[in-house]
């Protein structure tokens, strides 16, 4: 059908991933850099595991693809619940299925034998990670053994500054910005000096300085482990009616849109909308 599109395919990578094949993984997302304090509020629980195991499967409304993953070993720092276990179930938002992969874009997707420290949102209805990839930090043993903390794009933490954010190191930022700019012709403005490498804090010392934090947060009241799903129903909602009104008047976006697709259906041509059955 000429000049008519799937508007899903449109909307959806702008909220969380679409459902295509490999080689077109979808990355949009917008996220707000948040202190640990306000990442600690935020946490229902505060878990450290290991992943012994995953599993992706579809999911319907909208269709997708959902992964669980199941830690043994697990800690509690917060909020630990008269039932908790050393067993933790978590499902993510994404996976892998054959050829076909959905991602939310920045956030992380442990893998078997990886151990992680997560910070939950009690609830979610896009990812249970507080601050979509802010609160997970990868654990991984140096040369001597020593296990130490890197955020979940395998940048080491160095610490904490005075106001709460999370610091990782220079030399680290200073080659990613390279690399972007080099691939995506982006520059970062205010971007620090280069430092020397640093190393990754010890995930003793990572914790020593977390559990004040957490000791002061907010606390939530669970009646369930933490990163349950809100269930969310979606519905197709047309940019206008029958009669050619806007359905919402005050969605400019999407006036823009209808009307720019009205100029490319054959010159401004009366056509049926998007949505409708040819």
């Amino acid at each position: 059908m000429q000049g008519s599109f799937d508007i899903k395919t449109l909307v959806m990578p702008a909220i969380m991933g679409i459902l295509v094949g490999i080689p077109h993984v979808s990355r949009a997302s917008t996220v707000i850099t948040m202190s640990i304090q306000t990442m600690a509020d935020h946490a229902g629980q505060v878990i450290v595991g290991t992943v012994v195991d995953s599993r992706s499967y579809y999911i319907d409304n909208p269709r997708g693809i959902e992964t669980e993953i199941t830690l043994e070993r697990v800690e509690y720092l917060k909020g630990r619940l008269p039932n908790s276990r050393e067993r933790f179930t978590l499902r993510l938002p994404g996976g892998t299925i054959g050829d076909r992969q959905m991602r939310v874009c920045c956030a992380p997707l442990p893998g078997i034998g990886e151990k992680w420290l997560l910070l939950l949102l009690p609830e979610y209805r896009t990812y249970p990670i507080v601050g979509l990839y802010q609160g997970a930090f990868r654990i991984v043993a140096d040369a001597k053994g020593v296990e130490r903390v890197y955020r979940a794009a395998n940048e080491p933490v160095t610490g904490f500054d005075n106001t709460g954010m999370i610091q990782i190191d220079g030399h680290k930022l200073r080659n990613g910005h390279d690399r972007l700019l080099a691939s995506q012709r982006v520059r970062v403005t205010e971007l620090a000096p280069a430092k020397p490498t640093m190393r990754a804090m010890s995930l003793t010392d990572f914790r020593a300085a977390l559990e004040p934090v957490l000791a002061t947060s907010k606390r939530h009241l669970l009646i369930a482990p933490a990163g349950r799903r809100i269930p969310t129903h979606y519905r197709a909602v047309p940019l206008r009616s029958a009669n050619g009104t806007a359905t919402n008047p005050r969605s400019d976006s999407a006036q823009r849109l209808y009307r720019s697709i009205s100029l490319q259906n054959d010159r401004g041509k009366p056509q049926s909308t998007p949505w409708e059955k040819r």
